[in-house]
């Protein structure tokens, strides 16, 4: 029998917990001059009184209830038949308003491009209004929780912009995964397209989700195309797809890569060609008879884990009067940090071999034998020899590396580039009778009688300099041979394996025609190939022919006065030439599209160091929904102190912290 049913002359049971009411957003709609309390949800506040009363019991009715009250009724009256002084200056409060929300956005912007902690903002809100008396100051209220739905408001309109650019316009989209998160993995989608308002490439951060599950390619592909759907984007519009080369992004059947040729079948896989080259100078360095980051790793640790070992060789580097510089820290995942850490070593040679020597002699049982080891390793010639030469062989890949390290698109010049460092390391064990007239992947590399004499190898100044001395310093002869021939394994090993991974032949980098210093010699039918492969380049109501006119003109105009620094200003300046007309803007917007390109994975790697700056072991609760916001509004273009907000984005941002807590009372409701 239901409640309702009971007997007659049944008493009915008490209810076993009184309902409570919270403000709710409605009575403001329906009465203009009742808004929430500020320091309770339970209480409303009238402007016309100047007075805060509950709705916890009644609701609604005890709003009713208040404005029926004398006091309410006689001051409502006089607001009527008075004008208020607001009404002489009827911006005056509107103003301020907007002020104050600028500085608290501003505010917020900067704890989030400094990565300060969100909590900050309570001790600034504290200090800013004691050490400010303007109004501004008084009515700035910008704690944590405030600052926080700033930040996921100003993420979300950022991400919903980026999505409708990526809707109407090419994109190119990366990825990479991160262990930052633990149990789980974090893989940052990385888009970058072309800025409408700068026409300069941008890489901005779509989203950071989370594979719970094993990282399988079928996986990661799920967690790209679960965001591109939910945002409707084709993905016809996507040009490149930019990964490491580990098999589970490249593959070809299961990697990522194959689960988005189901999508488009004309993708780009842009590989990372800075990790290849990093791969293969340590593959080429595994060659030689010393470990070299072995002994730089020993060495960092041996005088790192004692403040009496640093100062003992502070003392060896005073008596051999070498500059008091600190042994730099070799990461191993980061192998051509190598090229940083090496020179140091090698300038204080003589006294970290004074200093092993003393450590044996003095240093307890339990780390004599390193200091042994160490001591052996520095005391010998042939040691030196190979770091002498390895400072100088590492140099064209920590150009490279260098290099493509940029922001700045560089697509177009990366096959070049790439020929040119394969070059730079044959030329330096190749005989040029090998080299001349072939192309750099046809050369005969491992037929012996094409490789250099011994006295022929390119070596550096400072090895050969130090062979010189070979009487002097005690190099024996077999040990020389044995140097050698380790020299002519590294190019070899390292030519070896970059002309195996490199994409030294790729056709669509052999077509990259976009760089204006080619202008004259670029082909037509570079652009063919481009609109062929991808049609989505070719602007509405623009056809292929039209398009071609433009190039053929393009390259029979004088553009000098359009050159710039990078090359996607170039050719937002080029897209700017006007007679009657703007001349190249079609042509102009397809060059920009194809430099969205990546030509390295460093924009991925940048969003892993955002991401383990902000979550540290201090902030290790930082859960995945707010870095995912920080990491969007920090990897947007330009700095929180130049930032504008238009007044409607300023009215959403004021609103945020409102909408969070009635988010948050609903679910807890």
């Amino acid at each position: 029998m239901s409640k309702r049913s009971m007997p007659d002359g049944a008493a009915s049971a008490p209810s076993s917990k009184k309902r409570i009411q919270k403000f709710r957003k409605e009575y403001t709609d329906e009465f203009p001059y009742i808004l929430p309390a500020r320091h309770c949800e339970y209480s409303a506040f009238c402007e016309i009184c100047c007075s805060q009363f509950t709705v916890k019991y009644a609701g609604k009715y005890d709003i009713t209830r208040h404005i029926a009250s004398a006091t309410h009724t006689s001051l409502a009256k006089q607001v009527k038949v008075s004008k208020s002084i607001e009404t002489f200056f009827p911006t005056s409060k509107a103003k301020k308003n907007t002020d104050v929300i600028k500085a608290e956005v501003m505010l917020v912007d900067l704890v989030t491009e400094l990565n300060l902690p969100l909590a900050t903002l309570d001790k600034f809100t504290k200090a800013f209004k004691l050490m400010f008396k303007d109004d501004i100051a008084k009515d700035f209220q910008c704690g944590r929780s405030k600052g926080t739905a700033i930040v996921k408001e100003i993420a979300a309109k950022t991400t919903l912009s980026l999505a409708e650019r990526m809707k109407m316009y090419p994109f190119t989209i990366s990825t990479d995964g991160s262990n930052d998160c633990g149990s789980c993995k974090l893989f940052p989608i990385v888009v970058r397209t072309v800025d409408p308002n700068t026409k300069l490439v941008n890489s901005d951060l779509l989203s950071i989700p989370v594979c719970e599950g094993s990282a399988t390619g079928e996986n990661i592909f799920n967690l790209l195309h679960a965001e591109i759907s939910a945002h409707k984007i084709p993905w016809t519009n996507c040009l490149s797809f930019g990964a490491d080369n580990a098999p589970v992004m490249v593959g070809k059947d299961k990697g990522v890569l194959g689960y988005m040729a189901k999508q488009h079948s004309n993708i780009f896989m842009s590989g990372s060609a800075c990790h290849l080259v990093h791969i293969a100078a340590e593959k080429a360095a595994s060659c030689l008879p010393l470990s070299i980051d072995q002994l730089l790793i020993d060495v960092y640790y041996y005088l790192d884990t004692s403040s009496k070992r640093q100062g003992a060789f502070k003392d060896m580097q005073l008596l051999h009067e070498v500059k008091q510089n600190k042994i730099l820290k070799h990461v191993c995942t980061r192998w051509l940090s190598i090229k940083k850490c090496l020179p140091r070593v090698l300038d204080n040679w003589e006294p970290l071999l004074a200093f092993f020597k003393n450590e044996e002699k003095l240093s307890t049982p339990a780390s004599k034998e390193r200091a042994s080891n160490l001591r052996k390793k520095f005391s010998s010639p042939t040691n030196r020899l190979i770091c002498l030469f390895l400072n100088d062989a590492l140099q064209p890949f920590d150009e490279f590396n260098t290099y493509f390290q940029s922001e700045e698109p560089k697509i177009h010049l990366l096959q070049s580039k790439l020929q040119i460092l394969v070059k730079s390391l044959l030329i330096r064990y190749m005989k040029p009778s090998a080299l001349l007239g072939v192309r750099v992947t046809e050369v005969d590399n491992l037929n012996k009688a094409n490789l250099k004499d011994n006295e022929d190898l390119h070596l550096g100044q400072a090895a050969s300099d130090f062979m010189e001395r070979k009487n002097e310093v005690h190099l024996r002869e077999e040990k020389l041979n044995l140097f050698y021939d380790g020299v002519k394994a590294f190019f070899n090993a390292a030519v070896e394996y970059l002309k195996v991974k490199l994409p030294l032949n790729e056709e669509l980098l052999r077509h990259m025609e976009v760089d204006v210093f080619k202008q004259t010699s670029s082909s037509s039918a570079s652009l063919d190939y481009f609109l062929k492969r991808y049609p989505v380049l070719l602007p509405k109501n623009v056809s292929a022919s039209d398009l071609k006119l433009e190039f053929s003109l393009y390259q029979a105009t004088d553009i000098q006065s359009c050159m710039k620094e990078r090359l996607d200003s170039t050719w937002a300046a080029i897209g700017k030439i006007n007679d009657n007309g703007r001349l190249f803007k079609n042509l102009a917007e397809v060059m920009l599209a194809l430099l969205t390109i990546p030509h390295s994975s460093a924009h991925c790697e940048r969003i892993f160091s955002l991401v383990r700056r902000n979550r540290t072991e201090f902030r290790s609760r930082l859960n995945n929904e707010t870095i995912e916001a920080l990491l969007i509004c920090k990897s947007r273009p330009g700095d929180a102190i130049n930032r504008v907000y238009s007044d409607s984005e300023l009215e959403d941002l004021k609103s945020a912290y409102y909408k969070s807590l009635q988010a948050s009372h609903s679910g807890k409701d």
